[in-house]
């Protein structure tokens, strides 16, 4: 599992690599989770570093949200398993977790990739491909956050973890407004119509359903709570 780091990153052999890899996740259900972990964290590596799209993270956040179900009892999540290696067994915490710790390095890159972007360049072409990257990249994490807010997560690390997430989701799209209204300020650039589109899906996409999110997440901690003090009564009694 760990070959792939000795391969230089331009090599043809690495590109295999990260193509076996991808069509095992995709087609295979392996049932020893110490594997599918190695499997699916060198995937997420490879991924990373060979493919500017983030497609993966979001096919992967439906999988997750199609295993454990949705936030509200009364919908349905109607899908089709993209990575059949992502099963009941190990969506949580395995999957879950790794998936949230690689979102989060996808939010630091794009967080560098705004502030290289903010500063003074010669370089318009180079510029101009990185911001059409940071436009669709914006979107697809517009996605992917669509499915995670939306999914049905027990209490525990994970939870925990994605309100965490989300603040930085909203930190990253405020520093991308900054940069755009700097664009306009300056005369440098326009506001493009794919980021405009960002800002549309994000109220339609995520706003209402961050709502249903967060209050999804104060049920699980109330009920934790009630539970917690119900144990604690028991045991005085016991003592008693």
């Amino acid at each position: 599992y760990v070959l792939h780091s000795w391969l230089p990153i331009e090599s043809t052999q690495i590109t295999e690599v990260y193509d076996w890899l991808h069509k095992l996740c995709s087609q295979q259900q392996i049932s020893d989770n110490f594997v599918s972990n190695r499997l699916l964290d060198n995937l997420f590596t490879l991924h990373l570093q060979l493919k500017p799209g983030l497609s993966m993270f979001r096919k992967i956040a439906e999988d997750i949200h199609l295993i454990l179900g949705d936030v509200d009892n009364e919908t349905e999540v109607d899908d089709e398993l993209h990575y059949r290696i992502v099963n009941s067994r190990n969506v949580t915490p395995m999957v879950s977790t790794l998936f949230l710790s690689n979102l989060e390095k996808v939010l630091d890159e794009t967080d560098w990739l705004i502030t290289t972007l903010s500063r003074p360049s010669t370089n318009d072409e180079s510029n101009q491909k990185a911001y059409e990257m940071l436009s669709q990249r914006l979107l697809t994490l517009v996605a992917t956050f669509h499915h995670i807010i939306q999914t049905s997560f027990p209490l525990g690390t994970t939870s925990d973890n994605l309100p965490k997430l989300c603040t930085k989701l909203y930190n990253t799209f405020i520093k991308a407004v900054k940069y755009h209204i700097q664009l306009y300020q300056t005369g440098s650039g326009e506001i493009s119509e794919k980021f405009e589109k960002v800002i549309s899906y994000t109220g339609t996409h995520l706003e209402q359903q961050m709502y249903t999110f967060i209050s999804h997440y104060q049920s699980l901690e109330s009920e934790n709570g009630s539970f917690q003090k119900g144990k604690e009564k028991d045991k005085g009694k016991e003592k008693d």
